[in-house]
């Protein structure tokens, strides 16, 4: 069972403390779900992002098409971490 409307909390329905207490777990869990939701979705799109990288890929691609295609694309997409690498590397060599 879902918390109490907005409208319902609106009109002072006055609530036991256990209700309170539930519809702020439930405001919580709803709170973490979403939370949950959304990092599994990007750690989705970053494993499909490296799926060239995978044994069946690579048994299959050229390197060519390999270097053309996924590095490019890797490299478009990460552009600015793999350039603050590069300069912290650089730094390293002075």
């Amino acid at each position: 069972m879902r918390s109490l409307s907005a409208q319902e909390k609106d009109e002072g329905i006055d609530l036991t403390p256990q209700q309170k207490f539930r519809n702020t777990c439930l405001e919580v869990y709803d709170a973490i779900f979403g939370q949950l939701q959304w990092r599994f979705k990007k750690l989705r799109e970053v494993c499909d992002g490296f799926n060239f990288v995978t044994s069946e890929a690579l048994a299959v691609k050229s390197v060519e098409k390999l270097e053309k295609s996924a590095a490019a694309d890797i490299a478009f997409r990460y552009n600015l971490d793999i350039n603050i690498v590069l300069k912290f590397c650089l730094r390293l060599k002075v």
